[in-house]
């Protein structure tokens, strides 16, 4: 699964969230400063839903049955 983090940040994005890759296959999210707990718990289903389209297509999954709902 090497080079994850570099597709992640890019499908992450497209999702709507801020975000960085760091070395290897990371990468860190960048909430703001001021932030309510129904934010973070926002922030990370996005990325869980962008994580499971990007698995999916990476292995030419069909996406609709992992991510019911369209990049913002």
């Amino acid at each position: 699964l090497h080079g994850l983090g570099r597709g992640q940040l890019d499908v992450a994005q497209e999702h709507g969230l801020v975000c960085r890759t760091l070395p290897g296959d990371a990468v860190a999210l960048c909430p703001p400063l001021i932030i309510t707990p129904d934010q973070i718990n926002e922030m990370f289903d996005m990325f869980e839903k962008a994580l499971a389209f990007r698995i999916a297509r990476m292995f030419g999954e069909p996406i609709e049955q992992i991510f019911h709902d369209e990049p913002r």
